[in-house]
């Protein structure tokens, strides 16, 4: 199952077991409750709202700043993070050597592709 449910503080967005409810910044794998940071989180959203789309570590680094000085290999550390804390489908957040990474979920996409241009 993919895709967007507006919430009333928030919106709640799913792509395959994962679903990411911004207006509680909460995330689940699989019904199970993560226990992440507000930097993985903000990372587990960018990478859900845009799976199957490989992302460049500075798009990544956008979605993560909040105005204080981050670094590339920041990324790297979040991905790695996430990846153990999701044990389940840690094999789904690809790396693409010399781009960034991407949330590789089965299933076809329902979204179009002009939404991330």
């Amino acid at each position: 199952m993919i895709g967007v449910r507006p919430g009333c503080a928030g919106e709640v967005v799913v792509a395959g077991p994962i679903t990411v409810d911004t207006g509680k910044f909460e995330a689940y794998i699989m019904n199970r409750e993560l226990d992440l940071t507000l930097s993985e989180f903000r990372v587990l959203l960018s990478l859900v709202k845009k799976h199957g789309y490989a992302m460049t570590r500075d798009v990544l680094l956008e979605d993560l700043s909040d105005g204080s000085r981050v670094v590339d290999r920041n990324i790297d550390v979040h991905i790695a993070a996430l990846r153990k804390k999701m044990p389940e489908c840690r094999s789904m957040i690809k790396t693409v050597r010399g781009v960034g990474y991407k949330l590789a979920v089965p299933g076809p996409r329902r979204l179009p592709r002009e939404a991330f241009c």
